[in-house]
Formats: C-alpha cells, sequence, structure tokens
C-alpha cells in the first residue's frame, strides 16, 4: 500500500474518533453521564435528587391536562360538524346546477 493510502486509511480513522465512533463496532460512543454511561447505584442516586411533586400539584395538572383535552376535542369535534354541514351545502347547490 502507498504512503498516501495509508495517510487517507488514518485520516479516516481520526475523522471516525472525533465524531465519537468506537473503530471495533463503529457505533456512537455516550456521552460521558449519559445513562448507557451510569451504574445502577448512580441512577438510584440521581432520583433520589429529583424534587417530586406533590399529590395537590399532581391533581392540579392532571385537571389541566384532563379540561385541555375536552375544550381542544369540543372544538374540533364543533368545526367537524360545521365543515360537513357546508361541505353537504355545497355539495346540494353544486348538484343542483348541475342537474338543472
Amino acid at each position: 500500500m502507498s504512503r498516501l493510502g495509508a495517510k487517507a486509511k488514518d485520516s479516516d480513522a481520526q475523522k471516525a474518533v472525533a465524531k465519537g465512533i468506537t473503530s471495533a463496532a463503529r457505533r456512537p460512543v455516550p456521552p460521558a453521564g449519559a445513562a448507557g454511561g451510569m451504574r445502577p447505584s448512580e441512577i438510584i442516586s440521581e432520583l433520589r435528587k429529583v424534587e417530586w411533586p406533590g399529590r395537590q400539584e399532581v391533581l392540579r395538572m392532571t385537571s389541566v391536562v384532563i379540561t385541555t383535552v375536552i375544550i381542544l376535542a369540543l372544538t374540533i369535534g364543533i368545526a367537524d360538524y360545521v365543515f360537513g354541514l357546508g361541505s353537504k351545502w355545497i355539495y346540494s347547490v353544486l348538484s343542483s346546477h348541475i342537474t338543472a
């Protein structure tokens, strides 16, 4: 192999390493601190640091989500009904003009 070919091969390997790709599997290396690189004890330790919402806050957020879903469902349902009426009217007008 020529010296130029060897340099190109080394350059490709260096680019792969710079992108975080291992030479063996050519898969991305997980970034430091990613869940794939953490031990279960570290994960449990991090979960203990989380400030979990209280019961009242969960109930309040749940009611906001349910209310929002109901409002959006009603809005979409009403819009669908109105557009349905409008399209029926358009079809009836067009069909009456075509047959006449």
